[in-house]
Protein backbone atom coordinates (compact mmCIF):
# COMPACT_ATOMS: atom_id res chain seq x y z
CA UNK A 1 0.00 0.00 0.00
CA UNK A 2 1.03 3.58 -0.72
CA UNK A 3 3.88 2.61 -3.08
CA UNK A 4 2.71 5.17 -5.81
CA UNK A 5 2.20 7.85 -3.28
CA UNK A 6 5.67 7.07 -1.50
CA UNK A 7 7.09 8.35 -5.04
CA UNK A 8 4.27 10.52 -5.90
CA UNK A 9 2.87 12.65 -3.26
CA UNK A 10 5.49 15.04 -2.53
CA UNK A 11 5.90 15.87 -6.59
CA UNK A 12 1.96 16.95 -6.71
CA UNK A 13 1.54 18.44 -4.04
CA UNK A 14 4.81 20.72 -3.44
CA UNK A 15 4.21 24.34 -5.63
CA UNK A 16 1.79 25.96 -7.07
CA UNK A 17 3.11 24.13 -10.70
CA UNK A 18 1.98 20.99 -9.70
CA UNK A 19 -1.13 21.46 -8.45
CA UNK A 20 -2.00 23.06 -11.21
CA UNK A 21 -0.99 19.62 -13.36
CA UNK A 22 -3.70 18.11 -11.03
CA UNK A 23 -6.20 20.31 -10.97
CA UNK A 24 -6.19 21.04 -14.73
CA UNK A 25 -5.81 17.21 -15.20
CA UNK A 26 -8.63 15.67 -17.19
CA UNK A 27 -10.67 12.91 -15.49
CA UNK A 28 -9.55 9.48 -16.69
CA UNK A 29 -5.57 10.23 -17.28
CA UNK A 30 -3.79 7.47 -16.73
CA UNK A 31 -0.19 6.22 -16.05
CA UNK A 32 0.72 2.56 -16.20
CA UNK A 33 4.16 1.73 -14.80
CA UNK A 34 6.12 -1.21 -14.32
CA UNK A 35 8.48 -1.61 -10.66
CA UNK A 36 9.44 -5.38 -9.53
CA UNK A 37 7.36 -7.41 -11.54
CA UNK A 38 4.15 -5.15 -10.90
CA UNK A 39 2.21 -3.26 -12.88
CA UNK A 40 0.86 0.48 -11.03
CA UNK A 41 -2.28 2.30 -12.89
CA UNK A 42 -2.86 5.41 -11.47
CA UNK A 43 -5.64 7.56 -12.61
CA UNK A 44 -7.74 10.27 -11.83
CA UNK A 45 -11.21 9.61 -10.74
CA UNK A 46 -12.12 12.86 -9.84
CA UNK A 47 -11.52 16.54 -9.82
CA UNK A 48 -14.21 18.80 -7.18
CA UNK A 49 -12.10 21.96 -6.32
CA UNK A 50 -9.05 21.18 -4.41
CA UNK A 51 -10.14 17.57 -3.83
CA UNK A 52 -8.87 15.69 -6.32
CA UNK A 53 -9.03 11.55 -6.08
CA UNK A 54 -6.69 9.42 -7.33
CA UNK A 55 -6.72 5.49 -7.71
CA UNK A 56 -4.40 2.87 -8.14
CA UNK A 57 -4.77 -0.26 -9.28
CA UNK A 58 -2.14 -3.23 -8.90
CA UNK A 59 -1.69 -6.16 -10.99
CA UNK A 60 1.06 -8.71 -11.05
CA UNK A 61 3.06 -8.41 -14.77
CA UNK A 62 2.21 -11.90 -15.46
CA UNK A 63 -1.79 -11.44 -15.37
CA UNK A 64 -1.27 -8.32 -18.42
CA UNK A 65 1.43 -10.43 -20.57
CA UNK A 66 0.19 -9.77 -24.04
CA UNK A 67 -2.37 -7.54 -23.09
CA UNK A 68 -1.90 -3.80 -24.00
CA UNK A 69 -5.53 -2.28 -23.56
CA UNK A 70 -5.20 -0.99 -20.14
CA UNK A 71 -8.48 1.03 -20.43
CA UNK A 72 -10.75 -2.01 -21.35
CA UNK A 73 -9.07 -3.84 -18.37
CA UNK A 74 -10.13 -1.38 -15.85
CA UNK A 75 -13.47 -1.07 -17.62
CA UNK A 76 -14.28 -4.30 -17.36
CA UNK A 77 -13.82 -5.03 -13.60
CA UNK A 78 -9.75 -4.91 -13.39
CA UNK A 79 -9.42 -8.81 -13.75
CA UNK A 80 -6.86 -10.51 -11.52
CA UNK A 81 -5.78 -6.68 -9.45
CA UNK A 82 -4.24 -7.43 -6.13
CA UNK A 83 -4.76 -4.08 -4.63
CA UNK A 84 -7.63 -0.95 -5.73
CA UNK A 85 -7.18 2.29 -3.41
CA UNK A 86 -8.59 5.21 -3.87
CA UNK A 87 -7.19 8.78 -2.52
CA UNK A 88 -8.47 11.68 -2.00
CA UNK A 89 -6.17 14.43 -1.51
CA UNK A 90 -6.55 17.88 -0.43
CA UNK A 91 -4.32 19.79 -2.65
CA UNK A 92 -5.31 23.14 -0.68
CA UNK A 93 -3.91 21.76 2.77
CA UNK A 94 -1.71 19.65 1.14
CA UNK A 95 -3.24 16.64 2.79
CA UNK A 96 -4.98 13.51 2.57
CA UNK A 97 -8.48 13.11 3.42
CA UNK A 98 -9.50 9.43 2.58
CA UNK A 99 -8.49 6.28 1.54
CA UNK A 100 -10.77 4.13 0.02
CA UNK A 101 -10.89 0.14 -1.29
CA UNK A 102 -13.55 -0.04 -3.39
CA UNK A 103 -13.05 -4.32 -3.74
CA UNK A 104 -13.16 -4.56 -0.07
CA UNK A 105 -16.04 -1.73 0.40
CA UNK A 106 -13.93 -0.21 3.34
CA UNK A 107 -12.12 3.15 4.15
CA UNK A 108 -8.41 2.85 5.58
CA UNK A 109 -6.27 5.00 7.57
CA UNK A 110 -4.98 7.63 6.46
CA UNK A 111 -2.57 8.58 9.12
CA UNK A 112 0.16 7.17 7.29
CA UNK A 113 3.40 9.14 8.93
CA UNK A 114 5.94 8.93 6.03
CA UNK A 115 3.18 10.11 3.85
CA UNK A 116 3.14 13.00 6.11
CA UNK A 117 7.05 13.50 5.55
CA UNK A 118 6.25 13.42 2.08
CA UNK A 119 4.60 16.69 2.12
CA UNK A 120 7.00 18.96 3.44
CA UNK A 121 9.85 17.74 0.46
CA UNK A 122 11.12 20.30 -1.49
CA UNK A 123 11.34 19.87 -5.47
CA UNK A 124 14.60 21.54 -7.50
CA UNK A 125 14.19 21.34 -11.50
CA UNK A 126 17.31 20.38 -13.24
CA UNK A 127 18.46 22.72 -14.97
CA UNK A 128 19.69 21.87 -18.41
CA UNK A 129 23.03 22.16 -18.28
CA UNK A 130 23.31 19.45 -15.39
CA UNK A 131 21.01 16.83 -17.00
CA UNK A 132 21.60 13.73 -17.98
CA UNK A 133 23.02 13.81 -21.66
CA UNK A 134 23.94 10.87 -23.92
CA UNK A 135 27.07 9.32 -24.89
CA UNK A 136 30.59 10.67 -23.31
CA UNK A 137 31.57 14.06 -22.49
CA UNK A 138 33.41 16.01 -24.75
CA UNK A 139 37.02 16.38 -24.10
CA UNK A 140 36.88 20.09 -24.32
CA UNK A 141 34.73 22.92 -26.40
CA UNK A 142 31.13 23.46 -26.23
CA UNK A 143 29.04 20.22 -25.01
CA UNK A 144 26.47 19.17 -28.09
CA UNK A 145 25.24 16.00 -26.94
CA UNK A 146 21.38 15.59 -26.79
CA UNK A 147 19.91 15.03 -23.10
CA UNK A 148 18.92 11.55 -22.01
CA UNK A 149 15.06 11.52 -22.14
CA UNK A 150 13.29 8.35 -21.58
CA UNK A 151 10.80 7.30 -24.28
CA UNK A 152 7.01 7.64 -23.52
CA UNK A 153 3.98 5.68 -24.74
CA UNK A 154 0.50 6.83 -25.18
CA UNK A 155 -2.05 4.23 -25.27
CA UNK A 156 0.34 1.70 -26.75
CA UNK A 157 2.16 3.64 -29.19
CA UNK A 158 5.97 4.29 -28.18
CA UNK A 159 7.03 7.79 -29.03
CA UNK A 160 9.49 10.78 -28.11
CA UNK A 161 8.27 13.25 -25.31
CA UNK A 162 7.27 16.73 -26.81
CA UNK A 163 8.44 18.58 -23.95
CA UNK A 164 10.44 17.12 -20.74
CA UNK A 165 11.10 18.75 -17.68
CA UNK A 166 13.20 16.69 -14.95
CA UNK A 167 12.56 17.90 -11.10
CA UNK A 168 14.99 15.99 -8.28
CA UNK A 169 13.89 15.52 -4.61
CA UNK A 170 15.78 13.93 -1.23
CA UNK A 171 13.31 11.06 0.38
CA UNK A 172 13.47 11.52 4.37
CA UNK A 173 15.84 9.69 7.01
CA UNK A 174 13.82 6.26 7.47
CA UNK A 175 13.54 2.61 7.98
CA UNK A 176 12.66 1.92 4.34
CA UNK A 177 14.93 0.65 1.40
CA UNK A 178 14.79 4.68 0.00
CA UNK A 179 15.86 6.32 3.18
CA UNK A 180 18.03 9.39 1.84
CA UNK A 181 17.53 8.60 -1.41
CA UNK A 182 17.75 11.34 -4.05
CA UNK A 183 15.08 11.20 -6.67
CA UNK A 184 14.41 12.58 -10.27
CA UNK A 185 11.12 12.60 -11.86
CA UNK A 186 10.57 13.19 -15.67
CA UNK A 187 7.57 14.63 -16.60
CA UNK A 188 6.08 15.40 -19.95
CA UNK A 189 3.81 18.40 -20.75
CA UNK A 190 0.68 16.01 -21.27
CA UNK A 191 0.59 13.96 -18.03
CA UNK A 192 0.05 15.21 -14.43
CA UNK A 193 1.98 12.57 -13.27
CA UNK A 194 5.96 11.70 -13.70
CA UNK A 195 6.22 8.74 -16.66
CA UNK A 196 9.91 8.50 -15.35
CA UNK A 197 10.89 8.16 -11.64
CA UNK A 198 14.71 7.49 -11.37
CA UNK A 199 16.24 6.73 -7.47
CA UNK A 200 20.36 7.56 -7.89
CA UNK A 201 22.41 4.93 -7.15
CA UNK A 202 20.26 2.42 -9.34
CA UNK A 203 18.34 1.74 -5.98
CA UNK A 204 14.81 1.81 -8.23
CA UNK A 205 13.50 2.54 -11.44
CA UNK A 206 9.74 2.76 -12.42
CA UNK A 207 9.20 2.91 -15.75
CA UNK A 208 6.29 3.94 -17.85
CA UNK A 209 4.33 0.88 -19.51
CA UNK A 210 1.43 3.37 -21.06
CA UNK A 211 -0.41 6.20 -20.40
CA UNK A 212 -3.31 7.92 -22.11
CA UNK A 213 -7.19 9.02 -20.86
CA UNK A 214 -9.88 6.40 -19.77
CA UNK A 215 -13.07 7.63 -19.15
CA UNK A 216 -15.33 5.06 -17.33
Amino acid sequence: MFKWLVLILPVVLYGNLFKERLLNAQVGDYVVTEYQEVLSMLRVHSVKGDLVTLEEVNVPWHQMRGKSNFKGWLQNGAKGQTSWIRYTLDLKENKMVECFSPTRDAYLDTSDSLITELLSLKMTRIADHDRKRVGPPPLDGQDTRSFWTPMITREGVRKKPVSVEVWQTKLPIGDTPLSGKIIDLYFEESLPFPYWIQIHDGALRMRMIDSGTSSL
